[in-house]
């Protein structure tokens, strides 16, 4: 399988500098209008490839509530057509999968997005 190299930059809420690391990415998924559900796999992947290792970087505060951090919500945004591919991925860290802080940031993220589109808020 071809492969061109890749920047997977991960922006993590509180903290001011991105965390970067060099990957690859099938070649396969760098053209215009990749098949989405190859493009979702290859995301989960390389989100699961470096999750642990970004937790046990630092002492993670929860994004919303302060308290410990036991896992991150992950936003990718990928940029695989571009000359130099990269995912920019949209972190923050939260203190319980599933939870209020987790909801919250999910909602948060939605209307970032919807904003950034110039969609508007939901229901509009």
């Amino acid at each position: 399988m071809s492969t061109k190299p890749l920047n997977y930059e991960i922006q993590v809420m509180g903290r001011q500098q991105p965390i970067v690391y060099k990957d690859a990415v099938p070649a396969s998924l760098t053209v215009a209008a990749p098949p989405k559900d190859k493009t979702v796999a290859f995301l989960a992947l390389l989100i699961k490839k470096y999750h642990d290792e970004i937790m046990k970087s630092q002492a993670w505060k929860c994004w919303k509530c302060d308290k410990k951090a036991t896992s991150m919500l992950h936003t990718p945004m990928p940029y695989l057509h571009l000359k130099e591919p990269m995912v920019t991925d949209i972190a923050q860290p939260i203190c319980c999968n599933g939870g209020v802080c987790d909801k919250e940031g999910r909602l948060m993220i939605e209307e970032e997005m919807r904003e950034a589109c110039g969609v508007g808020p939901a229901g509009l």
